[in-house]
C-alpha cells in the first residue's frame, strides 16, 4: 500500500479499514520524516517527526537469531542528527503498543537531504 505523506498510519488505523477477511499481522514500512529527539523527559530515545503530525520511536530491529548481527542505525541517525542533518528516510517494522504509541524496529535507515519547498 502507498499513503499520502500526511496520512496518520498505525496498524490499528489499517486493521480498521480492512474488511474482516483481513488481517494485519507485520506492518512494513518506508518513510520519510524529520529526526528529533523529544523535550519530554518521559519519552527519551530518537524519535521522527511524520508529516501527519505523528511521532514514531526508533529502535533497531530485534536479531533474528544468536548469528544475526543487528546494526546499529539509530546511532547512525543520532550522529546524523547532531551533525544537523534532520531529515531521514527509514525502512522497518511498525508495532504500536495497547496505548497506541508506535515503534519503527529499523532494518534501514538514512539521513537524507532536506527538500527546499518552492515559493510561489
Amino acid at each position: 500500500m502507498t499513503f499520502k505523506a500526511d496520512t496518520k498510519i498505525a496498524p490499528s488505523v489499517v486493521k480498521a479499514v480492512l474488511p474482516d477477511k483481513y488481517s494485519v499481522d507485520d506492518m512494513q514500512v518506508a518513510i520519510t520524516g524529520e529526526l528529533a529527539v523529544s523535550e519530554k523527559p518521559e519519552e527519551k530515545g530518537l524519535w521522527l517527526a511524520l508529516k501527519s503530525g505523528q511521532k514514531v520511536l526508533l529502535a533497531n530491529r530485534k536479531a533474528k537469531d544468536d548469528k544475526d548481527k543487528v546494526e546499529d542505525v539509530v546511532a547512525k541517525l543520532d550522529e546524523a542528527l547532531k551533525a544537523g542533518t534532520k531529515a531521514a528516510r527509514v525502512e522497518g517494522k511498525l508495532t504500536e503498543d495497547k496505548d497506541g504509541n508506535l515503534t519503527l524496529h529499523l532494518a534501514k535507515g538514512e539521513a537524507v537531504a532536506e527538500k527546499k519547498e518552492e515559493k510561489k
